[in-house]
């Protein structure tokens, strides 16, 4: 719609283009509004505190392994993104905070602190009321409970999307306790991993080795009932030759096969000794037992006397007579030979008698002892059955306590290297710009918003004012119209003349609370809303 540009304001109608008409008469009223709000904002944003953040960025691998660690075993990281969200939660939690709080004593801080720095609202009240600040003999655990939630607060803990990079964040007034705290924070959390994986390395130790003690006392118990049951049937053994009853058995028999040998040989050589005794001393005989190894030194020394003498006689009787001295002599002499060849044959005889008859004791006595220790085994064997159950429980123990120790050895020195899961890749920096406020942000946000509202103020007075113009446009009830003159009859005055010298009185005459006025006081409301309705009638000045 076109607007006229003689057309009074009272009389535009509120479109587009009478916005834009009335925004170019009203354009200080609009700037004036922006740049109002726009200080205001600036101001603030010099008053308030800002905000540092500071991240450090740590990445958590959840499938690491430990070193040594045996790769055929399936990891147990399970489900990786549950994981990644635990250990987020994890960072948040007091397990990591506190320690953070104790290192840098933030329950003396001014920021972090359990009273904390009093705004200036705060600060007016208590002096204003006199009121006293918190307790200071609260506990210690209070103060540090209050300086960890605070600093719990202040953090900011996510994922990186679906990596498996975390990021930590912390919001401090300081940019450098901003990092320091991040830092930390990420320190706190990688000595907590640390920690929890000695921990359960120490748990498992403790566990093992209460293990190991039990089986150390079953494997005690074990071994002293086999050691018991061996004493009471006699089933002692020896190494790996098995038991005594049967070793002993094995030697018997080997003792008993030797008597037996050596029984037949002293037989055979007694019996010999009894051949050539039965016989008589005869050179044959002579000469079969001295080439016997029955034979002694004496009967080969008498051996060769009498072969010498048998062969002097033999001589002499053939040169000499029978009655002559040296035959006589010589056979004289073979009868002292041959009797004393006798008499060591005897000797002899009665030396392997007695040989053999020991011999055959001997034999008898191996003989019982032989029957007796089979006597034994046989009862060693059905004992043998409750010792073998018994040995076996006792290895079977052994070789479980020894596998145990093994692996806890194994354990004790592996603990000592542990590979880490989770490590620091982007330290925490100090920032160079506060997160708050964002002063240009906060200003061009306040000058927009400036702006809206300079329009909203100018639209909406020009519309009041209208609305108002036209209340003031309607024609009293009564025949009589208002004129400087004072009330005259319709008909006789002008419609200018009323218009423009008798509008307002004609407007209040019209409302019944006012119509009793008395007519100066009329006259002055009158002159106030014709003077409105003038300031926004006149176009802009500076338009």
């Amino acid at each position: 719609m076109q607007v006229h540009p003689d057309m009074p304001p009272s009389q535009m109608p509120i479109d587009i283009h009478a916005i834009a008409t009335i925004l170019r008469r009203r354009m200080w009223l609009v700037l004036a509004t922006a740049f109002l709000l726009a200080g205001l904002t600036a101001g603030f944003t010099l008053l308030v505190s800002p905000v540092y953040r500071a991240a450090t960025l740590v990445m958590i691998d959840p499938s690491v392994r430990q070193p040594f660690e045996n790769p055929n075993i399936a990891s147990r990281s399970g489900n990786e993104s549950g994981v990644i969200d635990s250990q987020v939660a994890l960072i948040s939690s007091d397990t990591v905070l506190r320690p953070v709080v104790r290192r840098f004593n933030l329950v003396e801080d001014e920021e972090f602190g359990a009273e904390g720095k009093p705004n200036l609202l705060t600060a007016l009240v208590r002096a204003l009321v006199h009121i006293e600040p918190a307790d200071k003999a609260a506990s210690e655990t209070q103060r540090e409970n209050k300086s960890v939630m605070l600093l719990g607060k202040a953090l900011s803990v996510k994922r990186e999307g679906l990596t498996f990079v975390v990021s930590i964040s912390v919001e401090s007034k300081n940019p450098q306790k901003a990092a320091q705290l991040s830092q930390a924070i990420a320190d706190s959390f990688l000595s907590d991993q640390r920690r929890q994986k000695e921990t359960s390395s120490i748990e498992v130790t403790e566990q093992i080795d209460k293990r190991l003690i039990g089986l150390r006392e079953r494997l005690h118990k074990a071994e002293l009932a086999v050691q018991q049951f061996k004493q009471e049937n006699g089933l002692q053994s020896t190494g790996d030759k098995g038991l005594l009853v049967n070793q002993e058995l094995g030697d018997l028999n080997s003792q008993l096969t030797e008597a037996r040998a050596e029984v037949a040989e002293k037989k055979a050589r007694y019996n010999e000794i009894s051949a050539v005794m039965k016989k008589g001393i005869s050179p044959e005989a002579i000469n079969g037992l001295s080439t016997s190894q029955n034979s002694s030194q004496t009967v080969s020394r008498l051996r060769d006397q009498y072969t010498a003498a048998v062969r002097q006689e033999a001589n002499l009787e053939a040169q000499l007579l029978p009655s002559h001295p040296d035959l006589i002599r010589a056979k004289a002499q073979v009868k002292r030979i041959e009797g004393l060849l006798r008499a060591e044959t005897k000797r002899i005889a009665d030396t392997a008698r007695i040989e053999y008859d020991v011999a055959r004791e001997r034999v008898a006595n191996l003989e019982s002892e032989v029957n007796s220790s089979v006597s034994k085994s046989n009862v060693s064997d059905a004992a043998s059955i409750r010792l073998r159950a018994l040995e076996t429980e006792a290895e079977t123990t052994r070789s479980l306590y020894q596998n145990i120790l093994g692996r806890a050895k194994e354990i004790a020195e592996l603990d000592q290297v542990i590979a880490p899961s989770a490590r620091v890749i982007a330290p925490a920096q100090p920032p160079e710009y506060p997160v708050w406020p964002k002063k240009k942000l906060l200003v061009a946000l306040a000058a927009a918003f400036g702006l809206l509202l300079g329009t909203a103020l100018a639209v909406g007075g020009e519309v009041i004012r209208q609305v108002s113009a036209s209340l003031r446009r309607e024609p009293a009830p009564a025949t009589y119209a208002a004129t400087k003159e004072g009330l005259l009859p319709r008909d006789l005055v002008p419609d200018k003349d009323v218009a423009e010298n008798g509008e307002m009185l004609a407007v209040l005459n019209s409302i019944p609370r006012l119509r009793h006025l008395p007519e100066a006081d009329r006259k002055a409301v009158a002159a106030i809303l014709d003077a409105l309705d003038e300031y926004y009638a006149e176009p802009d000045p500076h338009h």
